[in-house]
């Protein structure tokens, strides 16, 4: 029997593909998903801890009687250890190792941590651990900036206006003053030292995250941690004469290896944030830590809850939710 051409059959289509793809690519964001929130509360936790020790590590006179340049030098060499450590129990592929283009590339993030880092003790010591987390959420306002020029980030209407909310937040913030006529002499000094903290880190946060999107997550933290040694030498090497080598760490005390032990693992928890995050989430991370922290300073008695310092953590609440609205 002959066929016409519109009786001519055509081939039968492929079936469907199956939704074992989908169903892959679900579970790998679910697990993105786990670690992310579980990373986050890790580096709540650590990042209250680090400023309370921070500021529980001043002696009676409410100065610090250890150097603090050796603090960050003796962090990066315990993130490091840490790092070795993880990659020699689990091995990267030969795709994910070391490349010298990689290595030169973290010298600029390691340094702006340096920045960082050497700034909170003064800061803390200057206008307290409750002022230094408030100011620390100016971090998101130079997060959106480096994001946009190194990431190529869009942001929308709603994610700029609740960035515009939280510095109205923040300069609530900036009017509250801590007690006491010698703290009152330094406040100007701690808020242009929490503004070059912020900065410095937002620039090695962003960097930090475009270089470990890519790649081991331990060889990228051996990278940077080994950058980070290397101006931590430098700066000790700078605040400490060869006399004085031996004393290096003189006042370090059980809560000072404590705060060390604290940081190291917040520094480690922050690169699992970008891995599976962003710096943005940080930041939300950094302004839940302030009424954690105040929450704490009130029970110790260390300060108070002022109408200012009410307004400016909620007027940062709704800042932040703003934001997550339109994310």
């Amino acid at each position: 029997m002959k066929f016409s051409k519109a009786q001519k059959k055509t081939p039968a289509s492929p079936p469907p593909a199956t939704s074992s793809d989908d169903n892959g690519t679900n579970d790998i964001h679910e697990v993105r998903f786990v670690y992310s929130v579980f990373s986050c509360t890790v580096l709540l936790i650590l990042a209250v801890a680090g400023v309370l020790l921070a500021e529980l590590s001043k002696d009676a006179r409410g100065v610090y009687a250890y150097n603090t340049f050796t603090i960050p030098l003796v962090v990066e060499i315990t993130k490091m250890s840490m790092s070795i450590f993880w990659l020699w129990a689990h091995p990267c592929l030969p795709e994910e190792g070391w490349r010298a283009r990689d290595h030169a590339l973290c010298l600029v993030p390691a340094f702006c941590y340096f920045v960082a880092n050497n700034s909170m003790f003064f800061i803390v010591l200057y206008i307290g651990p409750t002022q230094f987390q408030i100011l620390s959420t100016i971090k998101v306002v130079f997060n959106l900036v480096f994001m946009r020029i190194f990431l190529h980030r869009q942001f929308s209407r709603r994610q700029l206006g609740g960035v515009s909310l939280l510095i109205i937040g923040i300069l609530v913030a900036v009017q509250e003053r801590p007690s006491g006529a010698s703290v009152q002499q330094r406040i100007p000094t701690g808020h242009m030292l929490a503004l070059l903290s912020c900065l410095a880190s937002s620039a090695g946060g962003v960097y930090s995250e475009k270089l470990l999107k890519h790649g081991n997550v331990h060889v990228r933290n051996i990278q940077l941690y080994s950058c980070g040694i290397l101006f931590g030498i430098l700066s000790v090497l700078h605040n400490v004469s060869l006399d004085d080598i031996r004393s290096t760490f003189r006042g370090y005390t059980t809560t000072v290896w404590i705060m060390v032990c604290v940081l190291s693992c917040s520094g480690i928890t922050v690169s699992f944030v970008l891995r599976f995050s962003d710096n943005i989430m940080k930041s939300f991370v950094t302004s839940a830590a302030i009424v954690v922290t105040s929450c704490i300073q009130v029970v110790r008695g260390n300060e108070r809850f002022s109408l200012r310092l009410i307004a400016s953590v909620f007027i940062m609440y709704r800042a932040l939710k703003l934001y997550n609205s339109d994310s």
